[in-house]
């Protein structure tokens, strides 16, 4: 009797593990979902913003009767590295200590001229604030409505409450 009791002892304990794991596999998984939608959701918060912020500025250049920048795909990739790089350094100098428009090699981009527009906004993301903090700023302003700039790429990163942005200009090879 001593025997049965120990093996149902051991049956149901072993039962109750099993359930145990099976439930910590299911909140690991959620919670694995859970960080993947909020991945998602910034991405789709950033690629909302692009447009936004493209919006804006081809607005104001269409106010000085300049044309309006495209936006290019491979410009965004080069947008994107230089906004994750600022999380390292930020400068228009890269983290490895070479001028910002190095970057352009690197996506087999050659253009005669170009620009970068960088920024960084504690706690909230506003593709607004930006925009305004960067038409305020003489620099900034002349890189936006420079004629000579045909195509755009806008990146983004975020650590912590901390948003970077980066608007890369250049003219068509």
């Amino acid at each position: 009797m001593k025997t049965h009791l120990n093996k149902s002892l051991i049956t149901k304990s072993l039962a109750a593990l099993f359930i145990v794991l099976i439930i910590l596999c299911i909140q690991s998984g959620h919670a694995l979902a859970l960080e993947d939608s909020s991945q998602n959701g910034i991405e789709d918060l950033y690629n909302t913003a692009v447009f936004e912020l493209l919006k804006l500025i081809n607005a104001e250049r269409e106010n000085v009767y300049v044309p309006a920048l495209k936006l290019d795909e491979t410009m965004q990739k080069a947008a994107n590295r230089r906004a994750y790089e600022l999380l390292s350094k930020y400068s228009h100098d890269r983290p490895d200590g070479s001028n910002f428009s190095t970057v352009f090699a690197e996506f087999n981009l050659s253009p005669h001229e170009s620009a970068e527009n960088i920024g960084w906004k504690n706690i909230e993301f506003d593709v607004a604030a930006f925009h305004k903090a960067f038409m305020g700023s003489r620099g900034h302003r002349l890189n936006m409505l420079n004629r000579e700039y045909s195509i755009i790429g806008i990146g983004f990163s975020n650590e912590d409450d901390k948003y970077y942005i980066v608007e890369l200009f250049a003219d068509t090879p």
